[in-house]
């Protein structure tokens, strides 16, 4: 079977079904999508965003519906608890990871200039090198951010990174003793927070997530996953420590420093 997963390299919902897909060993195909260049996508699902999953010619988009898709294939190991209660909360917790924390991160990636810089250099590396395609992408870049500002106001550094620590406060609140957000196992709802937390590795922020030990345990167990087959500018994030180490306390203090030059 021919599973190719057409995506963004920075999208959230893509790390979310990506995740999802190496946690349950699937093979694919991953397909990183130009911007401007998105023929193929409205050929096959009849819109234009990604992601979307071609299962062997079965076409499938939204990461929500996505990852149903993949618990449907390959049911090993369940994201979806057999309680119907359960279940139910973990629907509702994806939907609030999706489209809650989306306020939360977005802004924090795209409205603080240092990490606006570092997102904007991760999304370039993604395709060839040449000038087109330099200005071609700053130009998507600015438009994220444009659109981020109009759908949630500019803010100020240091409102953004305070916001987002009161919500890391709430999420290592509830998560469980067994280190994640229902029950014994990660479930759909651990990854769409996956999809959004790790976009914030190495930025402002990311020392705010990992002061919350569970949080931080969180992202380190559901990085892993097994071997499949992956494009090279699209690699597994790398596994990090729970405890501070020299590299994590040079971001903290570089972090710092540029928060106190904007303040």
């Amino acid at each position: 079977m021919a599973n190719v997963f057409f995506s963004y390299a920075i999208s959230p919902y893509a790390a979310k079904v990506r995740a999802i897909l190496r946690h349950k060993q699937v093979p694919f195909r991953e397909e990183i999508v130009h911007p401007l260049r998105r023929g193929e996508i409205k050929r096959l699902s009849g819109q234009l965003l990604v992601p979307i999953m071609d299962f062997d010619g079965h076409v499938v988009s939204d990461s929500t519906a996505i990852a149903q898709a993949i618990e449907e294939r390959f049911p090993e190991p369940a994201l979806l608890p057999a309680d119907p209660a359960q279940r139910g909360l973990v629907k509702l917790l994806e939907e609030w990871a999706d489209e809650g924390l989306a306020t939360v991160v977005q802004p924090l990636r795209w409205l603080i200039p240092y990490n606006y810089r570092v997102t904007h250099q991760r999304m370039r590396a993604s395709y060839p090198p040449g000038r087109a395609d330099d200005l071609t992408i700053a130009a998507v870049a600015r438009a994220v951010q444009l659109k981020i500002i109009r759908k949630h106001g500019f803010g100020r550094p240091a409102h953004l990174l305070n916001r987002f620590a009161e919500v890391m406060d709430y999420l290592e609140a509830v998560l469980k003793p067994t280190g994640f957000l229902v029950g014994d196992q990660p479930t759909i709802a651990d990854f769409a927070v996956y999809g959004f937390l790790s976009q914030l590795e190495d930025l402002d922020g990311w020392e705010t997530l990992r002061a919350r030990r569970r949080v931080a345990k969180l992202i380190k167990t559901l990085g892993g996953g097994g071997a499949v087959e992956v494009p090279a500018q699209a690699p597994a994030p790398a596994a990090r420590p729970e405890t501070y180490d020299a590299h994590d306390q040079a971001l903290i203090d570089a972090s710092r420093l540029r928060r106190a030059k904007v303040q």
